[in-house]
């Protein structure tokens, strides 16, 4: 998007914005590589719609507007309204660009999450091209999404690493797939995963839980159980700091008799069936969010029982 938009030029970003992801992939790294020259504008807290004129210059190609996927800047803080830095960019010749991390097609308020803005809402808002990803929350294949501006689209289309970058026919048939969902929403917990873990109150969690320590009980004497109310982070690059409230399944080694937390986590990944917990003050914790099925559930107590009692589940 940038090399295509912005190289040789200015990109003016929020400096409370230069995020940096897994694997060290950070906003100023991005822009270096792509040939514009990055100018940073406001402060790590505060940044106001003036700050982004008074940096405008004959140079400037593009105001970049980045999602914080992975932290949350609270307390004293202001940021440039959305609609109004959109008319000072278009007023000025330049293209509002935003990269949005998940992107959301649909309002997660209704999970009783933390309200985000969707792609929908920012195009209207503005932005010439939101750029986001195919999984994540759409709950497709691993891709990139552009979406905006018709002739800002074709003209990055058109640049030479886009051939090197395009997608293949697999993940082609499969995004179209999945955003078809997106047509009838009553569709989404039925068949996109983590609109369905969402979905999941938890008391339904806690059920599943204390049905699956009492199918333990009788045959691990070596191993202490619990059930343990929890918040599950969404991830995904989105919603940062905000949960669900979920439960788990605590499990350890009664008195040193069975496997240490890290034994049984370890047994548990080489299953054939992996199963991923983690580790809290010596407990195992198996998270209930994503047990989706009763036969994911069954499949769960069968690996237990053959992990901790070491014999072949009936």
């Amino acid at each position: 998007m940038l090399t295509a938009l912005a190289s040789g030029g200015e990109t003016v970003v929020s400096r409370g914005e230069l995020v940096e992801i897994g694997g060290k992939f950070r906003i100023p790294d991005v822009c270096s590589q792509s040939g514009t020259m990055l100018v940073e504008v406001g402060t790590t807290n505060r940044t106001y719609l003036e700050d982004y004129e008074n940096a405008v210059t004959e140079n400037t190609a593009a105001f970049l507007k980045v999602h914080t996927s992975n932290y949350q800047i609270t307390g004293f803080t202001h940021e440039a309204e959305f609609v109004e830095l959109a008319e000072a960019a278009h007023n000025r010749g330049i293209p509002l660009l935003v990269d949005f991390g998940s992107g959301s097609l649909v309002d997660i308020a209704f999970y009783g999450i933390e309200p985000e803005k969707t792609v929908q809402e920012l195009l209207k808002k503005g932005a010439d091209i939101v750029s986001f990803s195919g999984d994540k929350l759409l709950g497709g294949p691993q891709a990139g999404i552009l979406a905006g501006r018709k002739d800002l689209i074709e003209k990055i289309s058109r640049h030479p690493l886009m051939r090197a970058l395009r997608i293949d026919k697999f993940t082609a048939a499969a995004l179209d797939k999945t955003v078809s969902i997106y047509l009838d929403e009553s569709q989404l917990e039925k068949e996109i995963p983590v609109y369905d873990m969402m979905s999941r109150s938890a008391e339904e969690l806690k059920r599943n839980a204390l049905w699956l320590m009492g199918e333990l009980l009788a045959d691990a004497s070596e191993y202490e159980f619990a059930v343990t109310s929890t918040r599950n982070p969404v991830g995904g690059g989105t919603t940062p700091g905000k949960t669900l409230p979920g439960a788990a399944l605590q499990i350890r080694s009664l008195n040193g008799k069975g496997l240490s937390a890290q034994e049984i986590s370890d047994c548990l990944r080489k299953m054939d069936t992996p199963v991923i917990g983690h580790i809290v003050d010596d407990w195992v914790y198996l998270e209930m969010r994503t047990i989706r099925t009763d036969e994911e559930l069954e499949i769960l107590k069968k690996e237990l029982k053959y992990d901790l009692c070491k014999k072949n589940p009936q």
